[in-house]
């Protein structure tokens, strides 16, 4: 029961991760985009 739970949590971690990767890519782009790239 423990491995497993623990690996859930990694799986979740991993997942929450990718996901928040992913949206921080898209939000520095959009801020690049009109702000003309000052937050490089």
């Amino acid at each position: 029961m423990e491995a497993t739970s623990l690996r859930c949590k990694e799986i979740y971690f991993f997942t929450n991760t990718h996901i928040f990767s992913k949206y921080y890519a898209f939000y520095k782009r959009t801020i690049e985009k009109f702000q003309g790239g000052i937050y490089r």
